[in-house]
């Protein structure tokens, strides 16, 4: 499935989100939701890979994050006004997911891990 559209057109209400989607966004209910919770699992999982390989493998972790979720039927979702979310789209995603993988890597490496060490 490829989704090029910044947004998709159509609104989904709170009530049809599920637990496989992931939801864009800060807050209590998005940390705590469970596609999101499996989302930072499945993030977590290839954080040091992705934090020692090079750079054409670094977009193929990412899309495999990706493809996890919607291989599920989830959907990446953002609330674009207070009644609706929406399909973000793969590029969107694929930003998210690249950004969230990441995280934390400087630090990790500042407390003392070093790329050989991950090898």
């Amino acid at each position: 499935l490829i989704l090029d559209d910044k947004y998709l057109a159509f609104g989904i209400s709170d009530r049809e989100i599920t637990n496989k989607d992931v939801l864009c966004g800060r807050g209590g209910m998005t940390n705590s939701h469970p596609g999101n919770v499996l989302y930072r699992k499945l993030v977590e999982q290839q954080k040091l890979r992705y934090g020692t390989c090079r750079k054409p493998e670094k977009g193929d972790i990412a899309r495999n994050v990706i493809e996890h979720i919607r291989k599920r039927h989830g959907r990446f979702l953002k609330k674009r006004d207070r009644n609706f979310w929406y399909e973000i789209g793969d590029e969107m995603a694929f930003q998210k997911t690249s950004q969230t993988l990441r995280e934390g890597l400087a630090k990790m490496y500042r407390n003392g891990v070093e790329k050989s060490d991950l090898l």
